[in-house]
């Protein structure tokens, strides 16, 4: 029987403490129905499967990416200073991001805030907790408090089914507090909101003059700046256009496809916009391909990437409509453009009812069931910040074609609204607030908005301070992902050639300095096939690509971009010839910066590059965006071959993407009961020595009374991979191990065995079920596996353990479609465990294989 704790007066809180110095909490355990709790929503329900014992529990059932659960107790009365500790039974079986929160409210019955920082006070449950534990979470009452509530949320951008039971109430002391702390105030003092950039947690990055960094790739201007005017010369683009063939067949095409948009697509009032990550494949999660037939009315079906045929749902529907509105404003511009270029007003006539649609009927949108808050025409935030930023694109080009009353219309009742919509949110450091901030700066420029661009660029989330606090010293984007160094130049770069082309290029120079910085740094880091290191969740193996400093060359002109832009035929290189920048018969050559070992501790990075070895080691997170379990991780190449790679992960709306790629066994770091590092952290540099190619990092708190090490060195041919893991005082023993991936064939012997996929995960995280054809067999102190690689080479893996291990070798997943060798090393109960893995070539000879390092 399970302990209940009911209040005789249901409805009625009181302070007396029972026996146990527990509190009533009415219906604590589930057991009298919904008695005790305020359900809001069908996500919540009371079922007997839920129960950890007696006959009931609560289910929270969240298939939602835009909405969250929302259960909350019934108010309990509290003192004012006393402190309160929260006890529950809670267990996930599938998904992440769900958390309990405790809520002081005043006499006025309001809830207690920080109203700055809108701090709160919660205990997440980790996607990892499959099997029921008892958590706890400790609060002191505010001075103004005079109750509280338990309130269980899961987050309105996840999918979760989870599971409580047994919640207990009482009294305790401040040292409770210290022990069971929330989250996000232990967590060095982490607002509600740092998960996506406190500013607090990002300091001012150090960026030792910008302007020359990278200065061999750049083409310095007369005054000494890589930052450039671009030009608009109509009357050159006219004469190109009739009088060279080429650029005469490029503008037909450019014509016939405009003309066709226009004549057959318009968007439509009220029309809801979906998430572009969930327009995917519901078999790997990869995404579709996206055609301009409205799907369900011209179509029944969509194509994955992969090679799936996908019905049509409202999900889909919506996902696609995301697309179109983007691809609409997109259109714009080049309607706008074709009229610059023919001076026909019929394309401005076209842009301009565009821009009269969306301003007259802006009303009909922003009130979709699945749309997040703070969007209207898009499905979140950054979908508006990206569709207005192309519209105001399209309207710079027409503006002088509109009367003045037209264009303050515009700017009434569209721009000014969004301009205030973006302004709503994500005032913190991040990669959609600076799309935002980028946005409002377009909107204040062409219409000379002073206030608005002092809000957009010097306020304290303005575009300076994103460019401050959110890029690294080393000019790495701080959510560390690759992609995202794209992405800030997606969403600024035509900020900065519209301030050039109004005159007012000198407000942004030394952002513009550091943004060219952004295209040019992970070049220096690609592998040598071309491949970038994939540190956080980027949806894709990102490549080393000019296709960026392509796109930028006329205001941010690299020797690499101009070469990538001359044989392009597009608006860009018609009005703003490469040629007119740097010769065609220029005597540079372009060349890639130079790859070579580094240190880059301010963006928890280093790189290793000796001989055949190339090694990327990400040992610690700045922040908790994009963040996934994989500190202390590693990707290598050898001989120029990739040997193990962060594959990343799929599109966020699979349960693939939470399930699988962004947990522990999808990356080569240590395990503890299967389990990665939670919740994310910076790491501690220990060494870095570059003559010795080494280098060694520490995670103190890689969980929860963990911590974690791990060195790597590059010695002759063999890469030297040393891991610790230590359990604190008074943690109880756990199966300690380490993932590892290797893209190759592993040529195992007989004594390994096949273990059935069920067995492999049957009391491990669900990451676990997602490797398929596992083999195992135990080993004493080490074990040598010989692994071929694609190009036929063959290298010897050895493991190193003081005592015994299991070794499990299977097929672990890739990008979808593909896949490659995942090891899986796991001791029995320890406190305690060092692993050393030496990978090291083999030398094949008399038909035996031996190691070239054997004695």
């Amino acid at each position: 029987m399970k302990v209940i704790i009911l209040s005789l007066l249901v409805g009625i809180s009181t302070f007396a403490c029972a026996n146990d110095n527990s509190m009533p909490m009415p219906n604590a355990d589930f057991e009298s129905g919904d008695t005790g709790w305020s359900f809001n929503g069908s996500m919540s329900s009371i079922q007997a499967h839920a129960a950890r014992s007696g006959s009931y529990g609560l289910e929270v059932n969240d298939t939602k990416h835009n909405l969250g659960s929302n259960l909350r107790s019934w108010k309990q009365s509290v003192m004012p200073g006393q402190s309160y500790q929260l006890d529950f039974d809670a267990r996930i079986l599938s998904g992440d991001g769900i958390a309990v929160y405790l809520q002081f409210y005043n006499a006025q019955d309001q809830l207690i805030r920080d109203s700055q920082n809108k701090e709160q006070i919660l205990r997440t449950i980790p996607g990892e907790a499959s099997d029921w534990e008892r958590f706890s979470l400790a609060a002191t009452a505010p001075e103004t408090a005079s109750s509280l509530r338990v309130w269980i949320h899961s987050f309105i951008s996840s999918e979760v089914l989870a599971q409580f039971d047994n919640f207990t109430l009482r009294p305790v002391s401040q040292e409770a507090v210290q022990r069971h702390g929330s989250e996000q105030a232990a967590d060095r003092k982490v607002s509600a909101y740092s998960w996506i950039g406190n500013p607090d947690n990002l300091i001012v990055f150090a960026k030792d003059s910008p302007a020359t960094a990278f200065a061999e790739l750049k083409v310095m201007q007369a005054d000494g700046s890589p930052y450039r005017s671009p030009k608009e010369d109509w009357e050159q683009a006219r004469s190109r256009v009739e009088n060279n063939p080429q650029w005469s067949d490029w503008l037909e095409e450019k014509r016939a496809e405009i003309d066709a948009w226009i004549l057959e697509k318009q968007d439509r009032v009220g029309w809801e916009a979906g998430w572009n990550h969930e327009f995917i494949s519901p078999k790997d999660g990869a995404f579709l391909i996206w055609t301009k037939d409205v799907p369900g009315e011209d179509v029944d079906y969509l194509m994955s990437k992969t090679g799936d045929r996908v019905e049509v749902t409202p999900t889909l529907i919506r996902a696609w409509v995301g697309a179109f509105r983007k691809r609409h404003a997109d259109m714009m511009i080049e309607a706008a453009y074709l009229y610059r270029l023919t001076e026909d007003p019929a394309y401005a006539e076209w842009v301009a009812e565009q821009l009269d649609f969306y301003a007259n009927n802006y009303d009909s949108w922003g009130n979709g069931a699945s749309q997040k808050q703070h969007s209207h025409l898009g499905f979140q935030s950054l979908d508006d910040a990206v569709i207005i930023s192309r519209q105001i694109d399209a309207t710079r080009l027409i503006f002088d074609y509109a009367t003045p009353e037209r264009r303050q219309a515009w700017f009434t009742k569209l721009f000014k609204p969004e301009a205030a919509l973006l302004d709503s949110c994500f005032q913190t450091i991040h990669n959609i607030a600076t799309w935002q901030r980028a946005t409002q700066a377009k909107i204040a420029l062409l219409y000379e908005d002073a206030e608005l661009w002092q809000q957009a660029i010097e306020g304290t989330f303005g575009l300076k301070a994103q460019f401050q606090r959110g890029v690294t010293s080393d000019y790495i984007w701080y959510e560390q992902s690759m992609g995202y160094n794209g992405f800030i130049i997606m969403g600024t770069h035509s900020l900065f050639s519209f301030s050039a082309l109004l005159g007012e290029k000198d407000k942004l120079a030394e952002e513009a300095y550091v943004a060219q910085n952004l295209m040019l740094a992970p070049l220096a880091l690609r592998f040598p096939n071309g491949h970038l290191p994939n540190p956080s969740d980027n949806t894709g193996n990102p490549k080393a690509s000019t296709t960026w400093l392509a796109k930028t060359y006329r205001i941010f002109p690299t020797y690499l971009g101009l070469e990538a832009a001359r044989s392009s035929y597009n608006w860009d290189t018609l009005i703003d010839p490469p040629a007119q920048i740097v010769a065609d018969d220029s005597d540079i050559t372009p060349a890639y910066p130079v790859v070579h070992t580094r240190n880059m501790e301010s963006s928890q990075f280093a790189l290793l590059k000796e001989g055949p070895w190339q090694v990327f080691f990400h040992f610690g997170q700045l922040n908790r965006s994009h963040s996934q379990a994989e500190a202390l991780n590693w990707s290598a190449s050898y001989k120029g071959l990739m040997l193990s790679e962060d594959v990343g992960t799929v599109g966020y709306g699979s349960p693939l993407a939470s399930n699988y790629y962004r947990k522990g066994l999808a990356h080569n770091i240590p395990l503890i009961k299967g389990q990665g590092q939670k919740p994310w952290s910076t790491g501690e540099l220990i060494e870095f020595d570059a003559d010795q190619a080494r280098v060694a990092a520490r995670q103190n708190q890689y969980r929860q009374d963990v911590s974690a090490e791990r060195s790597l060195q590059i010695d002759g041919d063999t890469l030297i991979d040393q891991v610790s893991i230590q359990l604190k005082d008074g943690s109880a023993a756990s199966p300690l191990g380490l993932s590892l991936h290797i893209i190759g064939q592993a040529q195992l012997n007989q004594a390994f065995r096949s273990i059935e996929s069920e067995q492999f995960s049957q009391d491990r995280p669900r990451a676990f079920q997602y490797w398929s054809d596992i083999k195992a067999t135990e080993y004493e102190g080490s074990a040598n596996i010989p692994v071929q690689l694609s190009n036929g080479d063959l290298i010897e893996i050895e493991f190193e353990h003081e005592g015994p291990f299991t070794l499990y070798v299977a097929t672990a997943p890739g990008r979808p479609n593909t896949s490659h060798t995942g090891f899986y090393l796991e001791t029995p109960p320890l406190t305690k465990a060092n692993w050393t893995t030496y990978i090291r070539p083999i030398i094949v000879s008399n038909d035996s294989i031996q190691a070239s390092s054997a004695d």
